[in-house]
């Protein structure tokens, strides 16, 4: 059932992108609703048309809205409704769902977003009356409510409304029986129109209880706020002090600015804590869940550290967010420097994530460990002091670091970039950092992913090979030489693969030797699962390439489409052994264990195939 709730909600999200694409009709609907804008002694007689409407019963995805911060009512005319009498143009919609078991799934979609809100409201006044007009332009499908009475209601619009006094029903003569009701209702100077939905399950084995909203919010159209639509993507700034106020102040469209000092998130107690946005039931420590447009940034001028004691532990993790923003952090361990293997920031399955002006330290694995994520911009970082790499990248797209040092890490491979694309580095820093395992490289990059790295200089640096596939380069430098690419050592006959294979089958019996000793601790035994899996992976695109050299081009297509399908499936096999650990402290052993089992077997059919014959 989990499982089929994460695909629904993934469809809801990329629904929810397509249905917010501008279109064409939207301003030949816009003249439509202004031409039936009456004067104000005119009564408009209730006309709707709608197209495949969009009133839904498994729309995915608000911010917990007992959580959202709470602007107050506003109420200043004789009736709450004068207040709304004007014209209103959509700022954010919001979509979430909460299951009966306390699992929620959210989503949102701000003016400033590349999919962004098409809705406008027109409110005005005849004697008594108040006549709303309602356009939402959606993906294909387009609903127009016009000279509707407003029906004011001693009642909240929404569950969890800001305004809990009142709200005014935006009726629908020609709505289905089953179509949800849209509410109209006031909070701070904002308008907010929802569909609320509570659904009953009918069969118990493929269905579920679950509550569902979707709110759009408006300001007023000749509001000065959007001028800057990259400024409304915050309803509302606090400011904290202490790692437990920092906690608790986590919502949906929030921006927090942290007063100078030191917030150690493992002295927070979970008896204090009250936000069900995040989440404390993973092996990783604290983590930040499901929620989109939050900045933590720390106050001008001031020194602020955000820090973890437990070595197990990410400092600061995402999970199912998007548009979050660090800006002026210090974060790291703060432990004996060689026995962490959480990372410092962690982004899982996200989008969106800014960071900038901070300064990301060890002990911890990796400054920067990403999986399944989407528009990632680093900027004007530093990352240092980290014990297995710089940056752990899988399943990326879209992730770029501009004016940033990477300095005094050692460990493993340095960068490593897995089924992830579109990745680059502008006007960057690498110095004194050092693959000290074994046949780790600079840049670890699978098959089919590409780095591209500009104006970047690289000097003290000690690996095994600078990468173990071609990387391009754009006016950098290496050690003071200049570089346009990177290629990988050739393996230039079968006997220079033969020798390959003989030198890493032997590192590969010492490394089993060191582990089934039971003498090393778990941080030692995931770095040399780790080695182990890079180098066969190295020794795989060694092969690769000599084959590319030696067979002819038909049997080299095939080769690739059976090298693809063999990618997927490890892949595959290595996420499942990760999963069924949890993100417990096994996880990395496990995972590169099977990677590094699963290439082996790789290498030696290829060498059977193609050498021996």
């Amino acid at each position: 059932m989990k499982n089929s709730r994460y695909i629904a909600s993934v469809l809801s999200a990329v629904l929810l992108a397509a249905l917010l694409t501008g279109c064409g009709l939207v301003d030949k609907i816009r003249d439509n609703v202004e031409d039936q804008v009456n004067a104000p002694d005119t009564v408009t007689t209730p006309d709707t048309v709608t197209t495949q409407t969009t009133d839904t019963d498994d729309s995915t995805a608000q911010t917990d809205t007992d959580t959202d911060p709470a602007p107050t009512p506003v109420t200043t005319g004789d009736s709450p409704l004068d207040d709304m009498v004007g014209s209103w143009t959509c700022i954010c919609t919001t979509y979430y769902t909460e299951y009966a078991d306390g699992e929620t799934y959210s989503s949102s979609a701000m003016l400033a977003d590349e999919f962004s809100p098409d809705s406008r409201i027109i409110v005005r006044k005849d004697a008594d009356r108040y006549i709303a007009d309602y356009l939402c332009l959606n993906y294909e499908t387009e609903t127009r409510i016009y000279g509707t009475e407003l029906e004011i209601q001693d009642e909240a619009a929404y569950r969890d409304c800001p305004n809990q006094e009142w709200c005014a029903l935006l009726d629908d003569p020609f709505r289905d029986m089953d179509s949800i009701d849209r509410k109209l209702t006031l909070a701070d100077d904002m308008l907010i129109e929802a569909e609320e939905y509570f659904h009953k399950a009918v069969d118990s084995e493929y269905d579920e209880d679950y509550y569902s909203v979707t709110t759009h919010f408006y300001l007023p159209e000749d509001s000065p706020r959007l001028a800057d639509p990259e400024s409304l993507r915050y309803f509302d700034t606090v400011t904290v002090s202490d790692a437990t106020e920092l906690l608790n102040s986590i919502q949906n469209n929030r921006k927090i600015i942290l007063e100078e000092g030191t917030y150690d998130l493992t002295g927070v107690s979970v008896r204090k804590l009250d936000n069900p946005r995040i989440s404390t039931e993973s092996y990783e420590g604290y983590s930040i869940r499901n929620v989109s447009n939050l900045c933590l940034e720390a106050k001008d001028g001031a020194k602020v550290l955000i820090c973890v004691d437990d070595p197990y532990f990410d400092v600061l993790s995402l999970y199912d967010c998007e548009q979050i923003t660090y800006k002026g952090l210090t974060v790291g361990h703060d432990v004996e420097p060689g026995t962490c293997s959480g990372s410092v920031l962690a982004i899982n399955s996200s989008s969106y994530i800014t960071v900038e002006d901070c300064h990301l330290y060890g002990c911890g694995t990796y400054g920067i460990e990403s999986m399944y994520s989407y528009g990632i911009d680093v900027r004007n970082t530093e990352i240092y002091e980290c014990t297995y790499g710089l940056l752990d990248l899988n399943g990326v797209n879209s992730v770029s670091f501009a004016d940033c040092s990477f300095r005094d890490s050692e460990g493993l491979d340095m960068i490593s970039l897995y089924n992830g694309s579109d990745v680059s580095f502008t006007d960057c820093e690498f110095s004194d950092n050092r693959c000290t395992y074994n046949g780790c490289d600079f840049v670890s990059l699978e098959e089919y992913c590409s780095a591209l790295f500009t104006d970047c200089d690289f000097k003290n640096n000690e690996y095994y090979l600078f990468s173990n596939m071609e990387v391009s380069m754009e006016n950098c430098t290496i050690d003071g030489v200049k570089k346009t690419t990177v290629t990988v050592d050739t393996l230039l006959s079968a006997d220079d693969v033969m020798a390959a294979y003989d030198k890493v089958r032997e590192r590969d019996k010492e490394i089993d030797d060191m582990i089934y000793e039971g003498t090393a601790d778990q941080s030692t035994l995931n770095q040399l699962c780790y080695e182990d899996y890079s180098n066969w992976d190295s020794l795989l695109n060694g092969i690769w390439g000599y084959l590319g050299e030696t067979l002819n081009e038909n049997d080299m297509e095939t080769l690739r489409t059976e090298q693809k399908k063999w990618i997927k499936e490890k892949e595959t096999a290595m996420q499942d052994a990760a999963e069924s650990f949890g993100g417990g402290t096994m996880q990395p052993q496990v995972e590169y264990g099977t990677g590094a089992r699963l290439t082996r077997e790789r290498v030696e059919l290829l060498i059977h195939k193609y050498l021996e014959e």
